[in-house]
Order: C-alpha cells, then structure tokens, then sequence
C-alpha cells in the first residue's frame, strides 16, 4: 500500500510539475533576481480588475461504515496473520519432546501463510468480517533435540479455519 502510495504521489508529482521534483528536468536553475540598481523603472499602477471569487471546493463526501471498515480490515487482517506468525514461533520454541525408540519427537501447532479476508453482511448494524486460514499440527523428529529441530516438519493434520470478527463503528477498528 505504501508503495503504491508512493508511486502514486511521485507520478502526480511529475504531471503537475512539481518543484520538489525539479530535479528530475534538465531544465536550468532559475536565475537569481536582478539587484536594485539595475532593475528597470516601475510603471504606474493601474487598477486592477476585482478578482472573482473562486467557487467553493464540495467536501470529500465522509465515508461509509461499511468503506471504513473494509479499508480497516485491510490492515487488521495483516496484523492477525502476523500474531499467528509470532505464535507459531513461540509454539516451536516450547515443543515438548518425546523419547522414541528413534530417538526424540515433538509437535507443535503451525500456520499457513495462505488466508482469505472477507467482509461480510452482518445480522446487525455492525459490519462482520471472516478471515480463513489453516492450522497445522506439525511433528519434528531426530536422533537428539538438536537433530529435531533443525529437521523438516511433517504435517500429521490439517484444520481449515474461520475466524469471524466484527466492526466497533464508535471506535473505529476490528475488535476481536
């Protein structure tokens, strides 16, 4: 988003020219104003004709509950996904080993990195959002713990998640 944000600023920067991309043209720096002594004698002023009034910029219409959140959940989706990514991480430094005749097993709990967020319509005036994900339960497996961890998992199930969150239209964000 940001970047697009970015691109967006700069290209509209360029159309509409800009100074603080003047950089970017090969046209010359201006040149500096001339000194007092060589200025050339002022004419008289003559009136000038009464400037119209520009017509009133119309207000940004404010947005709906329904656009606010949908560009809220953009973000709140990607912070959920990243709270499941640190749980992960936590899940795989905790793993509780198991001696085998093989040597040493664990499990722990993983996620997909795949996931669908969704805005859908609620049974009440607040908005309602799904987000879809795996849960994965996972099994490292080596001759020592050492072994284990560095080993590659195998999925031993999978779990198709929904999530369903909704919109606190008085504060403005995704509550969960």
């Amino acid at each position: 988003m940001r970047r697009r944000l970015i691109v967006f600023t700069a290209a509209t920067a360029l159309i509409l020219g800009s100074p603080l991309l003047s950089w970017a043209t090969d046209a010359p720096p201006p040149a500096p104003p001339a000194s007092p002594a060589k200025a050339a004698p002022k004419k008289p002023a003559t009136k000038a004709a009464p400037k119209k009034k520009a017509p009133a910029k119309a207000a940004a219409p404010k947005k709906t509950t329904a656009e606010s959140a949908g560009i809220a959940l953009l973000t709140f989706c990607d912070e959920w996904m990243h709270k499941l990514e640190l749980r992960e991480h936590d899940n795989l430094e905790h793993i509780k080993w198991e001696t085998t005749p093989e040597g040493v097993q664990g499990t722990y709990t993983a996620y997909s990195k795949e996931h669908t967020c969704k805005l859908v319509e609620g049974t009440e005036q607040d908005p309602v959002a799904k987000i879809m994900y795996r849960e994965e339960r996972s099994k490292k497996q080596g001759h020592t713990i050492a072994e284990a961890q560095q080993s590659t998992p195998e999925v031993i199930d999978v779990f198709e998640v929904q999530e369903i969150f909704h919109y606190l239209k008085a504060k403005g964000k995704w509550d969960y």
